[in-house]
């Protein structure tokens, strides 16, 4: 058994933030919010529920692959300083704003915390810990107790060099393990972690990829469909902040609803500016972004994912052929949830345009990729693959066979030569080795270290059922807070 040599005392317990107001946050306002949205399930409207094919235990696993974005995080540095711009702008034009708004400025939670920039905050802790319950709930003893671990089972767990991405992996696998009552937390749970953007993040090695993303090759069709209905939304929220709002102000007030529902978990004032038909004019800009950067009109994006899929399939024909319960667990961003999805091609959906969103429109990005979305791929014993999307079964196969052979492409690209790399540029393996263990002890080591400082600092605050301060800054990190 080759494992990184990781051991976690998972000491996480109980989170907690508060619902929305104002208008019905989750079908008026949450899916409008699109990659910022807070996790929900897939709409059973859009996707109905498979459930478990007939004859097959969904408790009874062979193999486990997740693909798992980040929880709810902070706003980037760029973002917080626009939101800084909000609070002034609006400030200058106090007499025109309504109390809720005046109150707004002064007591929201960008005057009120020091916010660290980027970081996971404390609902997407919990949404990392909720999802780890129901993995528990759903896949039974898979992989928790020491008859597995004894019998040669493991579970290895990737993130990205991105320290939210790493926080999630903690909280997920908290929850998880808690998922099985205190009764199972009598022993410490060995994690394999190896930080792993080979796999997360293989596009930034295509060169062809960058050169389309850096003359603006994926953004025709989105600058259409904005230069063609921002005027509309710029009158609208003109006449709903009381004074004259630029096209770059109401990007900048959309960015700042997205980004205080993920701090908050709750509506915003700000949220309160636009009407429905505006929000979902900025939700299916993101669409496009994404749809033609990521999605099935980037068929370069798509293939981003092509090492991945043959890293998961692989361990997936091993753990098949040994009859031995194995996990994959990676945790990542939304650059590798989306094109993967769409390399899966599990969501059916006509050619997104700039005239407009499709009638039945399911490749939203709020319902796919919100914060906290995942895709599970699992194995189970009866021969079945069974693919997961946000919560909801949307596919199965009747075999592993089957399942290799609706991916034999993306199976077999060679993605060196899709990508035009030179041999400087080509594509390297990340630091694993063939078995999946950490190549780099000092490497893990490191990493570990980062994750089991982050659940021990929180340990006290969460066992107590409290919220981790947010007016405290280590020495040295990027904390943002306007006065």
């Amino acid at each position: 058994q080759r494992m990184a040599g990781l051991w976690f005392v998972l000491l996480l317990g109980a989170c907690f933030f508060g619902g929305a107001s104002g208008r019905d946050f989750w079908t008026e306002l949450n899916p409008h919010l699109a990659s910022k949205a807070l996790y929900s399930p897939l709409p059973n409207a859009l996707f109905p529920d498979l459930g478990v094919p007939t004859g097959c235990d969904s408790e009874d696993l062979l193999y486990l692959g997740l693909v798992s974005r980040h929880g709810s995080r902070n706003p980037t540095k760029k973002v917080l300083d626009r939101i800084d711009d909000i609070i002034v702008w609006l400030r200058e034009n106090k007499h025109s704003l309504s109390p809720a708004l005046q109150e707004w400025t002064r007591t929201s939670p960008w005057v009120t915390q020091t916010i660290m920039d980027g970081e996971l905050n404390h609902v997407g802790r919990q949404q990392l810990f909720d999802w780890g319950k129901l993995l528990a709930q759903r896949y039974g003893s898979f992989l928790n107790g020491s008859s597995y671990l004894n019998d040669g089972a493991w579970a290895r767990v990737y993130s990205s060099w991105k320290r939210r991405t790493a926080e999630s992996a903690a909280c997920g696998m908290g929850g998880w393990f808690f998922g099985h009552g205190p009764k199972k937390m009598d022993y410490v749970v060995p994690v394999g972690v190896t930080s792993n953007d080979k796999l997360a993040r293989v596009w930034e090695d295509c060169a062809l990829f960058m050169k389309h993303r850096d003359t603006g090759a994926f953004d025709q069709a989105p600058q259409t469909f904005f230069d063609a209905g921002i005027n509309k939304v710029v009158a609208q929220l003109s006449a709903s902040v009381g004074v004259p709002v630029s096209k770059e102000r109401a990007h900048e007030l959309y960015n700042t609803c997205q980004s205080e529902v993920d701090l908050t978990g709750t509506n915003s004032p700000i949220c309160d500016m636009f009407d429905n038909e505006s929000l979902r004019f900025f939700s299916y800009h993101e669409d496009l972004l994404n749809y033609y950067e990521w999605g099935p009109g980037s068929e370069l994006g798509s293939l981003s994912t092509a090492p991945l899929l043959r890293h998961l399939t692989k361990n997936m024909r091993k753990a098949w052929v040994k009859r031995t319960p194995q996990a994959d667990l990676l945790f990542s961003h939304k650059e590798l949830l989306l094109p993967f999805l769409s390399l899966l091609n599990v969501v059916d959906t006509p050619p997104l345009t700039p005239d407009g969103p499709p009638k039945v429109h399911k490749w939203k990005v709020g319902h796919l990729v919100h914060m906290g979305a995942r895709v599970e791929i699992s194995l189970l014993r009866c021969g079945a693959v069974r693919v997961i999307v946000n919560d909801v079964t949307v596919r199965y196969f009747e075999s592993i066979e089957e399942w290799e052979q609706h991916h034999r492409h993306a199976l077999s690209v060679d993605w060196d030569d899709v990508c035009q790399n030179s041999p400087a540029e080509s594509f390297k393996q990340g630091p694993q080795d063939a078995e999946g263990g950490c190549a780099l002890p000092a490497l893990c080591a490191a990493l570990g270290g980062l994750v089991l400082g982050f659940v021990l600092s929180r340990s006290v605050a969460l066992r107590d059922g409290l919220p981790p301060p947010h007016k405290t800054s280590p020495p040295g990190d990027a904390s943002h807070k306007l006065h």
